[in-house]
């Protein structure tokens, strides 16, 4: 029995070696293909089993990326903005502290420049800038110190010196009259610290106060915050300003001028606070500690019209990981003290749906209100939606029957109503129905009246342009007749018709037009196209005396890749014939003739013959050999 099956096995391997031996080149490479995918397979077989990877604990490893991280204390939301920080960058470019005179509490210092004015019966114009001793030097009077006077003070200062040299400056009577002022006013030097988003010292206008100072010097970063910023001065915090107060009450009076040699302090921001949903400024707020709802929605401008005054907090509790939910009206729990973190939602009254909708064969589909307060009726509809008012467009529509569409929530299908537009335009209450929230109102369109259809027809016709088709079964030859027939320049026989941009092979000139059909009679071509495995691919001249070898020799004789059993001739309207063995098809004026590439095929491998010639053998021995025996 075992001799048996490996005479069928030698059979089967014969059979196998000589099929192989008679491939075709295409199927040879697929038998290589085959064999190269066999090979892989057995190599992969051969793997031993050290070859293989068996430690998975890698792959039970939880990634560093992956591990379960708790919620951050305070959660992101990008649609928020931080309320209150672009006020100290969103400013205009002019500089508008230079438009207001100084106050009489500025206090003089190095590089202010003092105007000095006598006018009456004394003339006297002098100008001097502060040294850096906090003095000037004035003809006639000499040094007076003025650093750190105020310029409330500076009259009081100089008037007392002028009237010992200006005698129509004193008395009662006096004939002159004393004015000082300043004209350009020294910078003075503030330090920025903390979270200013330019730290350092910096060189400001006198003028400034904190809020301008800050505005000169890129405001105050994210992480800073707005509702305790302090001013140092000689290592004492004299003044705090709530950015807040300013924004929200427009209290301006902590907002204090800065001095020479101020330290300007930003600490880190108390809190964040997260406010969405119907506020007047969704936003992402900072309080202090203690403060309550009331406060925050007074930052946030209060309530929108359409708030129900019902919120959501959501609270990370940083000792157990775990977050919280708060429920709460405001109008009882305006109280309710806010912790860092906190997420605010503020829930909005739910709008209602209140609609008609129509569609169809009117002048405005869509959708209209539905009034709740009074009945809505269909007549009211229709004429929102235009149409039944035109006489014109009134006919476009089918008015023997249209239909309300009408959803019930204990039936599977909805309840339709007819109704005669005819009979409702005429005043027929009865076709007035009352409608209901959601009804769904159908007009049809006339099949009579509809837009008509149209071919188009160019080239050498008396009469080219658009033509509408009077009849079902409108031909060719009918439209052609209509055009008043051909120009002397007309080729008849290249009439092209194209039906939605691919064109249509004509036999004769009885064929159906269609809607949007597109007619092109041309001139006569008098030459042929032969393109494709030719030496000189081109036109040339039309003879109706020349064949289709001709042609091929005026285009320079085949390539040696041409494939000379396979030509395709395509005529003019469109028609295509092949080239057969025996036969050649005629060749019509404006005709192409295209010569194709002949297929690729492996050239014959003598190495890959001989190894199947062997193989043969082989087998053959094989077998004569387990007969004998």
């Amino acid at each position: 029995m075992k001799s048996y099956n490996i005479i069928l096995i030698q059979i089967i391997c014969l059979f196998s070696s000589f099929v192989f031996s008679q491939l075709t080149p295409s199927e040879l490479i697929i038998k290589r293909e085959v064999e190269s995918l066999r090979e892989a397979g057995n190599n992969m077989k051969a793997l031993s089993a050290n070859d293989i990877d068996t430690n998975y604990a890698d792959s039970l490893k939880i990634r560093k990326d992956l591990r379960f991280k708790p919620a951050a204390k305070i959660p992101k939301d990008n649609s928020l903005d931080y309320y209150g920080y672009n006020i100290l960058t969103n400013f205009s470019e002019r500089i508008i502290w230079d438009n207001r005179p100084p106050s009489g509490e500025y206090v003089l210092g190095t590089g202010d420049e003092v105007v000095i004015e006598i006018w009456g019966d004394t003339q006297l114009r002098a100008v001097h800038i502060i040294d850096q001793y906090g003095k000037i030097n004035i003809d006639k009077i000499g040094q007076i110190n003025l650093s750190g006077v105020a310029l409330k003070d500076l009259q009081l200062k100089l008037i007392s010196k002028f009237q010992n040299v200006y005698s129509s400056l004193r008395g009662p009577d006096e004939t002159a009259y004393l004015d000082i002022s300043l004209g350009k006013l020294k910078s003075i030097n503030v330090t920025f610290v903390g979270e200013s988003i330019l730290p350092g010292i910096h060189a400001i206008h006198s003028f400034s106060t904190i809020i301008t100072g800050l505005m000169q010097t890129g405001g105050i970063s994210q992480l800073g915050s707005l509702r305790d910023i302090q001013i140092i001065r000689k290592g004492k915090k004299v003044a705090s300003l709530d950015l807040y107060d300013y924004l929200s009450n427009g209290d301006a009076e902590s907002d204090r001028y800065l001095l020479d040699g101020d330290i300007l302090f930003i600490p880190i921001r108390y809190s964040t606070i997260f406010v969405n949903g119907e506020v007047m400024r969704p936003a992402i707020y900072e309080l202090l500690p203690n403060e309550t709802l009331d406060d925050i929605m007074h930052f946030s401008g209060g309530f929108t019209s359409v708030s129900r005054q019902i919120l959501r907090v959501n609270r990370v509790e940083s000792t157990t990981e775990a977050s919280t939910t708060h429920l709460l009206d405001f109008n009882t729990h305006s109280s309710f003290i806010l912790k860092d973190g906190d997420t605010m939602e503020v829930y909005g009254i739910a709008k209602s749906d209140h609609k008609i909708y129509i569609f169809g064969q009117v002048k405005n589909p869509g959708y209209f209100a539905f009034d709740t307060e009074q009945e809505t009726l269909l007549l009211d509809i229709l004429e929102l939606a235009g149409g039944i008012n035109d006489a014109t467009y009134l006919q476009t529509m089918y008015q023997n029957v249209g239909e309300i569409i009408r959803n019930h929530p204990e039936t599977n299908y909805p309840e339709i109503i007819d109704f005669n537009i005819k009979k409702l335009i005429s005043g027929d209450l009865n076709e007035n129905k009352v409608l209901q929230n959601w009804d769904i109102i159908l007009i049809r369109e006339n099949p009579n009246y509809k837009s008509p259809k149209k071919v188009s027809l160019r080239g050498e016709v008396r009469v080219p342009g658009i033509y509408t088709l009077q009849k079902k079964w409108e031909t060719l030859d009918d439209i052609l007749k209509r055009a008043g027939g051909f120009t002397g320049e007309a080729f008849h026989d290249g009439i092209q018709l194209y039906r939605k941009d691919s064109q249509v092979a004509l036999k004769n000139f009885q064929i159906t037009l269609l809607d949007g059909d597109s007619l092109m009679v041309p001139e006569h071509p008098g030459v042929v196209q032969v393109i494709g495995e030719v030496n000189r691919p081109g036109l040339i001249q039309y003879d109706k005396k020349k064949n289709l070898k001709k042609y091929i020799e005026n285009a320079g004789g085949f390539t040696e890749h041409s494939d000379k059993f396979n030509i395709s001739i395509i005529y003019a309207n469109g028609n295509v014939k092949i080239k057969k063995y025996f036969r050649d098809p005629k060749i019509a004026e404006g005709a192409t003739i295209i010569i194709n590439k002949k297929e690729e095929t492996e050239p014959f491998n003598v190495t890959d013959f001989s190894a199947n010639i062997a193989s043969l053998i082989t087998s053959l021995a094989t077998l004569l050999f387990l007969i004998n025996n």
